[in-house]
């Protein structure tokens, strides 16, 4: 086990909680402040009560993370022993240096020339379809919050850098929300710097100058970082499946008018269809499926919104096939883990079903 003390009793201290690994035990708590003999069921100490503790890391869980670091070293604290839990930074670390990014671009560099299709999309598509369950080799390279521009760059970035002489085949994973999303206009713009070494862009993210200067500032804030591996488990996810949790996630996907937005994704997409046909491989655009909680809150107008800027990008081409499975099979919630989201056993039985779907060359 790893033996933590956490310094923080407030909101970011409970939030960070949440977010420990089963192999964390919590020995006792620091705080500047707070009055309370115990919180968690472990006792709260004041700062310099710390050197009488006996643990691995000191987890400081505060907004206040600079001036508890600075506090904590001068106290006496080991700085290598000293971990800054908060959830914004974490979470930034976390999709940048370890959301298996880097890591999915070693795999494609070793067995590119294998490769006989590629998956692109969001967390629902990587989350939903297992890569080694398909008829074919293929490739996934769906990730959070990625938008159709990402998809396109990506994958104009795999075609001009790797050997993949046997790709035949491409998911473009698709929601009905893709036409109105562009992630260096969201709240999560900050994702972008995933990609920036290797697409030069930051999108939309202001200009140019601001996108090097945000970019270089960002990495070596994060490359400052340390967290010791086992603290954090971000693939412990458990969410409730209910009707509330349904409609909150439909009212903020769905109901968006962003028509800029829109109209440069048809163009995008059309720039990405073409490049896949010119190469000779087979796009196949998947929708995926989610729970009743979800889909009963999609209006059919929001479909229909998404067909109209669909099929202008498709054209009726016969070499594109389309598979929506968005509300067309009943899965059970045992194959979900969020509203949206298949899990491991979900993502099995979807993907049987993709290979009996989709129309594989002879």
């Amino acid at each position: 086990m790893i033996k933590v003390v956490i310094w923080g009793t407030g909101n970011v201290g409970k939030s960070m909680i949440k977010k420990l690994s089963n192999d964390v035990e919590i020995i006792a708590f620091i705080d500047n402040y707070s009055t309370l003999e115990s919180f968690y069921g472990k006792p709260v100490y004041r700062p310099e009560y710390a050197m009488n503790l006996k643990y691995d890391f000191l987890l400081i869980c505060s907004i206040y993370s600079d001036e508890i670091y600075k506090q904590a070293k001068e106290i006496g604290i080991d700085s290598s022993k000293i971990v800054i839990g908060n959830p914004g930074t974490i979470e930034k670390y976390l999709v940048f240096q370890h959301f298996f990014f880097d890591r999915k671009l070693v795999e494609l560099e070793k067995k590119s020339h294998l490769i006989q299709m590629l998956i692109t999309g969001i967390s629902y598509h990587d989350d939903g379809i297992s890569s080694k369950k398909l008829n074919v080799n293929a490739f996934k390279f769906a990730n959070r919050s990625q938008d159709i521009y990402c998809d396109f760059e990506m994958v104009k970035y795999f075609l001009k850098n790797y050997q993949m002489s046997l790709l035949k085949y491409a998911i473009i994973g698709l929601n009905y929300y893709s036409f109105e999303y562009d992630l260096s206009k969201s709240s999560g713009s900050w994702q972008m710097l995933r990609y920036y070494p290797y697409i030069s862009s930051m999108h939309n993210l202001i200009s140019h100058q601001y996108q090097e200067e945000y970019y270089a500032k960002e990495i070596k804030n994060l490359e400052r970082i340390r967290i010791p591996k086992g603290i954090f488990n971000y693939d412990l996810r458990r969410f409730e499946l209910n009707d509330l949790e349904g409609e909150n996630a439909a009212n903020a996907d769905f109901y968006k008018n962003h028509p800029a937005t829109v109209f440069e994704n048809k163009r995008i997409l059309k720039e990405y269809v073409k490049l896949l046909l010119d190469n000779k491989i087979k796009p196949i655009f998947v929708i995926m499926p989610v729970t009743k909680y979800y889909s009963k809150y999609c209006s059919s107008s929001i479909k229909k919104k998404f067909y109209d800027n669909l099929n202008e990008v498709i054209e009726n081409n016969s070499n594109i096939q389309v598979l929506d499975y968005f509300d067309k099979i009943d899965y059970p919630d045992s194959y979900y883990y969020h509203i949206n989201h298949m899990n491991k056993k979900g993502a099995v039985a979807f993907t049987k079903q993709l290979n009996r779907d989709i129309i594989w060359d002879n």
